[in-house]
């Protein structure tokens, strides 16, 4: 279904006269995407152009971010999508140390999935930490996610555990072998 001629998505929250308000939520909801990633945001290009490439496409776009240091807004509206960040302290670089917080985020980010699932089709969720909660919401209410691996987490968190390094990567092989989406396979594992 297509948005009548002339109306953007972001100011999509109003039906049109003649419309009807269910009608009209599912238009709005059906191609709604959110993009998750453990960081503010501010900036980050690649998803950056990635909402912006959504947003011009006609998609309706949020980012949850993850405010670690609490210096920046709650919301922000950009070029055609909304960045809203979830303030929870925490540091960069910082290995098992960051672990309360990071647990912290996912259960934010999870909370904010699930009282959101009614506006979105779709998850992008960028890197293992954000993937976890979204693999749990789009299990429980069928909505799709796109796992886009832009570091390889593993490599990337400073942990000379080998332990928790194997862990991690098991964890990112695992995540990255479902496929959502799709209604032969839904919530089932890729066949290799």
């Amino acid at each position: 279904m297509d948005l009548p001629a002339g109306l953007r998505r972001a100011d999509a929250h109003i039906p049109p006269a003649g419309v009807q308000r269910r009608v009209w939520k599912q238009l709005v909801q059906a191609v709604t995407v959110i993009i998750c990633r453990s960081n503010p945001v501010a900036p980050d290009p690649r998803v950056e152009r990635t909402a912006e490439t959504l947003s011009a496409a006609g998609i309706s776009t949020l980012v949850l971010a993850w405010d670690r240091g609490w210096d920046l807004p709650a919301q922000e509206d950009r070029a055609g999508y909304r960045v809203h960040r979830v303030a929870i302290r925490g540091q960069f670089g910082h290995g098992l140390g960051n672990l309360a917080p990071l647990v912290q985020w996912q259960l934010a980010l999870f909370r904010q999935l699930v009282s959101r699932r009614h506006t979105f089709k779709a998850i992008h969720a960028c890197d293992l930490d954000t993937v976890i909660p979204s693999l749990l919401v789009a299990r429980a209410w069928r909505k799709k996610v796109v796992f886009d691996i832009f570091d390889s987490y593993p490599d990337m968190v400073r942990v000379n555990s080998p332990l928790a390094r194997g862990i991690a990567r098991r964890l990112e092989q695992w995540a990255g072998s479902f496929q959502y989406g799709s209604r032969s396979s839904e919530g089932t594992p890729k066949p290799r």
